[in-house]
């Protein structure tokens, strides 16, 4: 691949008075070819500067991996809660005609749900021995 020296100046240029550009773009420094170890076993400054910003770039991913999983679990504990405090409401109910309303407050809040999507009606309750009748 031939270079235009002036492209290429353009690029020093911009490097030299932007030192930081790899830092606000790690993703790039990912892409670049740098010189390996010398036979002396020395490394350019490049090659450190390189391995510093992958250690960075990687802590970072790390850092908002783990604060993903720390949102999700705290999500996941607001869930539980939630369903918790609907089973001891529906054993708090003191007669049928405080379940649908119950139930309906649930899923519109849970599941944010429209009041019109549900229709509850009351069945009568049968004994156990009347199931056992009927069998």
């Amino acid at each position: 691949m031939s270079e235009n020296p002036t492209v290429v100046d353009f690029v020093i240029d911009y490097l030299r008075a932007n030192p930081d550009f790899f830092m606000r773009h790690p993703d790039l420094f990912l892409h670049l070819r740098v010189p390996g170890q010398a036979p002396d076993g020395s490394r350019s400054p490049a090659e450190c500067q390189n391995e510093a910003l992958k250690g960075a770039l990687s802590a970072c991913q790390i850092r908002e991996e783990e604060q993903k999983l720390r949102d999700s679990l705290l999500d996941s504990d607001e869930k539980s809660e939630n369903i918790i405090r609907f089973a001891t409401d529906l054993l708090a109910c003191h007669s049928q005609v405080e379940l649908p309303n119950l139930v309906l407050s649930f899923f519109i809040s849970e599941f944010r749900a429209a009041q019109d999507c549900f229709v509850f009606g009351l069945l009568k309750p049968t004994s156990p021995s009347s199931l056992l009748l009927n069998a």
